[in-house]
């Protein structure tokens, strides 16, 4: 009770607490503590007030309301700050807001890692405060649970029921949340639970149904990532009309949800797969570095953006862009290789036979989570990626000025500053180029296969991709003979 001329202590938790849940902000900042929050408004953990006691009887209120008022004043002041601060996470200055559109463009499990990294770009992006709203994900969607149906169904059967997918290829599913974080339950016997978990890994399924890892011992980054676009749907089309906001063209084709993005909004792109000269692949198609330029400028030319970023990860992924973009498009771009070398994998997994993550992909993101990012600026975090990604050349391509410009202006940003419990980025060891990436996860399998002929079948199958590589290298040369004869041709008639 408090008693006239007398200091009395107040600790705002409960009501703070109570008044983030009412106005819905825990939602938006979930970790802001209360004593960061007093430290905040300069009154220290604990808010000290003296009140007379006739200021309380002349007015009619009782004393020991009084100890209500430092915690009023305290969540009145912290109320106040979240709600700005959960319009700074996503909103810019002078208005505009920030959009983002990932796309992995493989599928297959052996593509593992760049479904793995273009979850973990969403997770960063929802976390730093961008609205599920303003972004839109492009992915297979064939890691996470094993399509194929059997295969899963010998490891965990109580899945039965499973997955369906569409004319389109969107896989949903029909007696399980897509989006829980399960465990693999315990069958019969440990010992019996652990061969089919084996048998099914050399199948080359996921032993982990529902769970996305990007690097070891690494959290789920799969739960809860919004799938706009999966199986069949994830096409060159499909990312050019989002690109460029025409909802028309993909009527009734997955969520059918654009870039709605106006001339004040920044656009984030992360493009994570294979690539060529000239070419990022698509699951049945390509994307042409001539095709992507001509769209970027009529997105330009439409005032769709302010300014635009793009990391790709890709083989050769300079070559979409060397002497190609121009700088007059307020465009910036980092690849993770220059126009003719290959990008790398890292993190392979044991248990789960295959690469987490892409080395250039991991990098820009474990940055992007132990960094300030109302200071770290692009051409920061660009010269922080090139200095650890020793394996290739990563570049920087398009308007040079936008780097000097804050990630939080495309990423968003933590409002409470980082967390204390980053994890460590692990060392990479076991990267491999991203070209002979689907040899070496033959090779560790042809390492740990048990049987005469288990080790049969896996050399057929390195013979055959090894094969088919070489029949494409030819058809590539041959194409890029054809394509220089007639350049050449072209220059002698001029």
């Amino acid at each position: 009770m408090l008693r006239a001329g007398q200091y009395e202590y107040a600790r705002g938790s409960s009501l703070l607490s109570q008044v983030l849940l009412a106005s819905n902000i825990s939602s938006v900042v979930t970790s802001v503590t209360l004593d960061s929050a007093a430290k905040t408004v300069g009154l220290g953990p604990w808010a000290i007030v003296r009140l007379p006691h006739s200021l309380w009887w002349s007015h009619g209120l009782r004393p020991e309301w009084a100890t209500m008022l430092p915690t009023m004043i305290v969540s009145f002041l912290m109320l106040t700050l979240l709600v700005v601060g959960s319009v700074l996470t996503y909103q810019l200055p002078n208005g505009g807001k920030i959009w983002a559109l990932l796309v992995a463009g493989s599928n297959d499990y052996s593509n593992y890692r760049h479904q793995a990294d273009v979850c973990h770009a969403y997770q960063i992006l929802h976390s730093n405060g961008i609205p599920d709203d303003n972004i839109i994900v492009m992915m297979y969607d064939d890691i996470a649970y094993r399509i194929g149906k059997v295969e899963l169904e010998e490891v965990n059967p109580h899945l039965r029921g499973g997955r369906v997918e569409n004319h389109l290829g969107k896989t949903t599913p029909s007696s399980l949340d897509r989006d829980s974080n399960l465990d693999l339950p315990i069958l019969s016997s440990q010992a019996q639970h652990d061969k089919r978990v084996s048998q099914l890994r050399h199948r080359g399924g996921n032993p982990t149904p529902g769970v996305i890892v990007n690097y070891p011992n690494g959290t789920n980054v799969y739960q809860g990532v919004p799938k706009d676009y999966t199986g069949m749907a994830v096409t060159p089309e499909v990312f050019l009309n989002v690109l460029k906001g025409n909802a028309d063209a993909v009527k009734n084709i997955g969520t059918g949800r654009v870039l709605e993005s106006g001339p004040n909004d920044h656009l984030f792109i992360n493009f994570v797969d294979h690539g060529a000269p000239g070419l990022l692949a698509f699951p049945n198609s390509e994307l042409y570095a001539d095709t992507l330029e001509e769209t970027l400028r009529e997105v330009a030319k439409n005032n769709r953006f302010a300014k635009m970023v793009i990391y790709v990860e890709a083989c050769e992924s300079g070559s979409l862009f060397d002497d190609i973009l121009t700088d007059t498009l307020n465009i910036f771009v980092t690849t993770a290789a220059d126009p003719l070398e290959s990008s790398y994998a890292c993190y392979f997994d044991e248990y789960r036979q295959t690469y987490l993550g892409d080395l250039f992909s991991v990098s820009w993101m474990e940055d992007t989570e132990k960094e300030n990012l109302l200071r770290e600026s692009l051409h920061h975090q660009y010269e922080a990626v090139r200095h650890r990604v020793n394996t290739s050349h990563v570049e920087e391509y398009g308007n040079l000025d936008i780097g000097a410009l804050h990630i939080s202006d495309f990423l968003g940003f933590h409002m409470n500053g980082l967390p204390d419990d980053i994890p460590a980025v692990p060392k990479v060891q076991d990267y491999v180029n991203n070209r002979n990436a689907q040899v070496a996860l033959l090779q560790k399998k042809l390492e740990a296969a048990q049987t005469p002929k288990e080790r049969s079948a896996i050399k057929f199958e390195i013979h055959k991709l090894l094969k088919g590589r070489l029949k494409g290298c030819r058809n590539m040369a041959a194409a890029w003979g054809t394509s220089l004869r007639g350049r050449q041709t072209e220059l002698d008639m001029t």
